[in-house]
């Protein structure tokens, strides 16, 4: 709001792709449009005809002066489950739908307005310097939240509103749950609850994020222990650096998306490659077609826990350089280029100039 997006010191601390948000915003300054966000348009007597980037497909009908241009989302979709299950209506007003690949086949005219989304990383390659010897074993950094959950809102005399509210949310998510394949993909949440369990029983395991205090659901308080055991606290705030800073001093990361979707690859695993840490990943079915083999480890090659944690107790010194190296070759190669911020922003400034030549 009220072009903060320009804002490089505040979009850092925004979101891992806040600052990918601002070189698009620059670019498009720099290529002579006049920039602004929303809210600055809306205040305008005279509402100019204006070239609509929106997240998720939100604010083309509120002026007649907007043309749906780019729709763009980084959420998947067990978080944007009613954006995701009527993505066909909502973005077929847009001349271009950047999103996840795994989502082509409900965009209309698929191939002249179908952009396959990469995420745009803005890190730098930033390796640890702790020898391998002296490093700590694993660490995973992730929220305790939970998609696709029922809100349960006590009942309140004087604000029945909100309680009528959360109950019609409840059913329309049961609603699409029941219908929609794709908010019935598999949910990764369980399985990093069973990973924390399982490699709690390591003194150098740790785990980081917000909300572990808080244990609501059967499933978490079942792994009460082996949380209390794990958990070192919150991260300070959400600049790269901080995570950044917690990687380095480690071997192995627990690198598990929130869903099983094809085509949702976020930054988590390039947080490592840039950490100089071997990522554990679970996730995109397709990360071995967008990211070398041997540049991670990938969950589903192992049975169980234990197979896995006997694995990672005899990489050796050597082997792990093995992986680091694979890693640093592939952010320095052409099929990295795709995930910069520079791509996305290219991306979305050639779509921008094609609407515009359109309409003059």
């Amino acid at each position: 709001m009220n072009n903060k997006i320009l804002d490089r010191v505040l979009m850092s601390q925004y979101s891992a792709a806040g600052l990918a948000l601002t070189l698009m915003a620059e670019r498009a300054v720099a290529a002579g449009y006049e920039f602004m966000s929303i809210d600055r348009y809306l205040k305008q007597d005279s509402k100019r005809r204006a070239l609509l980037i929106s997240d998720m497909a939100t604010g083309q009908d509120s002026s007649t002066g907007l043309i749906p241009s780019v729709c763009m989302s980084l959420e998947s979709p067990l978080v944007a489950y009613r954006y995701y299950n009527q993505l066909s209506r909502r973005t077929q007003k847009f001349f271009k739908v950047w999103d996840w690949p795994g989502v082509v086949t409900r965009v209309p005219d698929r191939q002249r307005r179908f952009l396959p989304n990469a995420w745009p990383t803005t890190a730098k390659w930033a390796p640890s310097l702790v020898p391998w010897e002296r490093r700590r074993f694993l660490a995973t950094v992730c929220t305790n939240k939970r998609a696709l959950q029922w809100r349960w809102q006590h009942f309140e005399i004087l604000k029945p509103h909100q309680w009528i509210r959360d109950m019609l949310i409840n059913l329309d998510l049961t609603y699409i749950r029941s219908c929609d394949p794709w908010i019935q993909s598999v949910e990764l949440y369980l399985e990093r609850l069973r990973a924390i369990s399982y490699f709690a029983h390591h003194q150098d395991f740790d785990l980081y994020g917000g909300g572990w205090d808080t244990l609501r659901t059967e499933a978490e308080r079942s792994a009460s222990v082996q949380i209390a055991q794990s958990w070192r606290g919150k991260l300070r705030n959400h600049l790269y650096e901080t995570k950044a800073e917690i990687l380095r001093q480690y071997r192995f990361y627990l690198c598990f998306e929130n869903t099983v979707f094809p085509g949702y690859l976020t930054e988590k695993v390039f947080d490592c490659f840039f950490s100089g840490v071997i990522p554990i990943y679970l996730g995109d079915p397709d990360v071995q077609q967008r990211v070398p083999s041997d540049a991670f480890i990938d969950a589903r090659q192992f049975q169980s826990y234990p197979e896995l944690d006997a694995y990672l107790q005899a990489v050796t010194p050597s082997r792990a350089q093995d992986y680091l190296e694979a890693a640093r070759q592939f952010l320095l190669s052409e099929a990295f280029r795709p995930f910069t911020a520079d791509a996305f922003a290219d991306t979305v400034l050639a779509a921008l100039n094609e609407v515009y030549a359109q309409y003059q």
